[in-house]
């Protein structure tokens, strides 16, 4: 989920960027205003299918985290009106879930409220890649996206990890790096060459 909110910030964050300077593009004197506002508006909506793009697999990670606490919140009413909790009858909120989740899921900063607990099955999960303070990370031949970028980058940081490894292993798309780089104070060498980064994060 950390890693998820990571790479929402970051989209949020490059997209507003991208938009603001194409907003300030001066027209060149020979293109006619409307010809000139047609292309600037072309390349704003390249810009947030894009970012559109990028966020779809982490906003479904913070959707399907939201459901899940949701699903938990409803058990532990439904246990304590069992039990004749007095306290939760007193606080039940029949509302519709599913408005709920739909408010919780807007992807703001709001929204992004990051969590303390660690994660023991994302950290299974990642063990090929990062695997521990004093030997290298590195990932397999699969190109990764944004998203699982963003996921060994939090997995390396928990762990300790000096040496992170994605040279050439970042999918073509991806084109900036989540935030949550900075994260990374423990890394003494990192190597993202060979891959399409334009920009490092302003955490770096």
């Amino acid at each position: 989920v950390e890693a998820a909110q990571s790479v929402l910030k970051t989209v949020n964050g490059e997209e507003e960027k991208k938009l603001e300077e194409i907003s300030k593009q001066e027209k060149p004197e020979n293109v006619p205003e409307e010809l000139f506002s047609v292309f600037q508006e072309v390349k704003k909506t390249m810009v947030l299918f894009q970012s559109q793009d990028q966020r779809k697999e982490a906003a479904h990670v913070v959707e399907m985290e939201g459901l899940f606490q949701t699903f938990d919140d409803l058990i532990q009413t439904a246990s304590g009106l069992v039990s004749g909790d007095t306290q939760v009858q007193k606080h039940v909120n029949l509302e519709n879930p599913g408005e709920k989740i739909g408010r919780e899921t807007v992807i703001s900063d709001e929204s992004l409220t990051m969590k303390k607990e660690d994660k023991e099955s994302e950290r299974d999960g990642f063990k090929s890649v990062v695997r521990s303070a004093s030997t290298l990370s590195s990932v397999d031949s699969e190109k990764m996206s944004l998203m699982k970028v963003a996921a060994v980058i939090e997995n390396t940081a928990k762990s300790g990890a000096v040496v992170l490894d994605l040279k050439g292993k970042l999918e073509d798309r991806v084109e900036w790096l989540p935030i949550s780089l900075g994260k990374l104070s423990e890394v003494t060498e990192l190597d993202f060459s060979e891959n399409r980064i334009m920009a490092l994060p302003p955490t770096m």
